[in-house]
């Protein structure tokens, strides 16, 4: 909520208006300069953020229909289309692999605890 209440105070508008017009202008604004230091969320942030906004809105009272919500979505799509087509990638890429050292290292890190068993099985 915190990433919507910056779009609305920049552009003046009153915070709890979930109209598709908005929900629109919110996802290119996170697109193209969303993030604190001017920059574009990538288009899978864009979409956590929106569902994030769009819960908590709900959670305040405002109306927020499927269709509204929709177009946003389609409008992030064809934006993060866009942003393909020129070439330009966003977020932190593809994740590097783990290693045998590393897993013996995290197996290490995990206390002798039954939670710490039940964390090892789920990395290992």
């Amino acid at each position: 909520m915190e990433v919507w209440t910056r779009f609305y105070a920049a552009q003046g508008l009153p915070e709890l208006e979930a109209t598709r017009g908005a929900f629109v202008a919110f996802v290119v604004w996170l697109l193209d300069r969303g993030r604190v230091d001017g920059k574009g969320y990538a288009p899978s942030s864009a979409s956590t953020i929106l569902a994030g906004a769009v819960v908590e809105l709900r959670r305040r009272g405002a109306e927020v229909g499927r269709d509204d919500q929709a177009q946003a979505r389609a409008t992030m799509e064809a934006v993060a289309v866009e942003l393909l087509k020129a070439g330009e990638r966003r977020g932190r890429g593809q994740a590097a692999a783990a290693e045998v050292p590393d897993l013996y290292q995290v197996a290490r890190a995990c206390p002798d605890t039954l939670a710490g068993a039940r964390d090892k099985a789920l990395v290992l």
